[in-house]
């Protein structure tokens, strides 16, 4: 018996690297996400509310009190992951894309990352969790500012090509991908004619083949023959539910914007120098404070304008491109964007003047 990854699996029947042996294969779907994750919290909180056990894998130094916080810590990610509408659950799932080892290691970086607030989650019985304060503990969970490479989220918007680019490559890819799994189901999509249809109108293939390795090695799309990374090999593909997520919920959230918005290449380079100063100005307010409530949200009014300034020169790079290749509104994506982000802002301001710690 041989175990390996499914598309390596696939790989070898196709490549002869284990042609010696019977290629016939079974495949087990992993379980679900939401299911590990209710079992795993339901046996720690068992050995919690157990006073022999407590403290057998505990340290020693534990106190009573940090016992309860925990107790109500794991209570409110179990009532998350219950939840069908909880941001968390949600995300995880998605972005894990069948990978339970991946998907707890994401949850370790959420739990561990210094920008999770265990003392406002555990302030309330009934805390649920926003998008911003889930995005940034898993995207940068031990960093400050993000980085692709050191991360398991993509940045949608980066240019991929140093010949000619578009910031809107990867999210064309994902329009059209998911468009067609509404309309046609699970399906995959043809990829040569995929290809095509973008490079008749915008004639960018460099960008396009570095855009869709990048989704298929993160997992934003997935190909026929399981391959994660791109050659003329593949000869078709369809988006998955992560893909999905990103497309509709994180390319216009404002933490999302706001982190790959120092990470992104720009061709103004006024706008690259304002995100490189504001980012400079977050630092600082961030290194200057511990727990004072008015520094909290300068700092957040400093990550607003960031993200604002960065949505201002995307929304001029689209019109350009509108106006160069006689885009229907149906075809841009920074009017859906704005509309979403100007809506979460207020929340955002909300969630900043509640919080008294970092």
């Amino acid at each position: 018996m041989i175990s390996m990854r499914e598309e390596r699996f696939y790989a070898s029947t196709i490549k002869g690297v284990l042609d010696a042996f019977q290629n016939s294969g079974f495949h087990l779907g992993s379980p679900s996400p939401h299911n590990v994750f209710l079992k795993r919290l339901d046996y720690v909180l068992k050995l919690l509310n157990s006073p022999t056990k407590t403290y057998n894998f505990l340290p020693s130094e534990i106190t009573p009190e940090i016992v309860l916080t925990i107790q109500v810590l794991l209570r409110n990610l179990r009532s998350e992951f219950s939840s069908n509408r909880s941001h968390l659950a949600g995300f995880l799932t998605a972005c894990a894309h069948g990978n339970i080892r991946l998907a707890l290691e994401l949850f370790r970086g959420l739990l561990q990352s210094r920008y999770t607030n265990i003392d406002e989650i555990t302030s309330r019985t009934d805390w649920t969790w926003q998008i911003h304060q889930v995005l940034k503990p898993v995207m940068i969970p031990n960093r400050f500012f993000y980085e692709e490479s050191e991360s398991y989220v993509p940045n949608v918007f980066q240019l991929r090509s140093k010949q000619k680019s578009s910031h809107f490559t990867m999210l064309r890819f994902l329009s059209i991908l998911t468009n067609h799994n509404e309309t046609h189901g699970s399906s995959f999509y043809a990829l040569p004619q995929l290809i095509t249809e973008l490079s008749n109108k915008f004639h960018i293939e460099d960008d396009q083949k570095e855009s869709l390795d990048v989704l298929l090695r993160y997992g934003l799309i997935e190909s026929n023959n399981r391959l994660d990374e791109y050659t003329d090999t593949i000869d078709s593909v369809r988006v998955t539910n992560y893909g999905s997520h990103i497309f509709h919920n994180l390319s216009s959230a404002f933490t999302y914007l706001d982190l790959v918005s120092t990470d992104t290449a720009l061709y103004d380079s006024y706008v690259c120098n304002e995100l490189t100063r504001l980012a400079l100005d977050e630092y600082t307010i961030w290194e200057s404070y511990n727990t004072i409530k008015s520094k909290r949200i300068e700092r957040v009014e400093k990550r607003i304008q960031k993200a604002t300034e960065f949505i201002s020169y995307l929304e001029k790079e689209e019109l350009k491109e509108a106006e160069s290749y006689g885009l229907t509104l149906r075809e841009r994506f920074m009017p859906s964007i704005r509309t979403k982000f100007d809506r979460e802002i207020e929340n955002v301001r909300r969630s900043a003047s509640r919080q008294k710690y970092r």
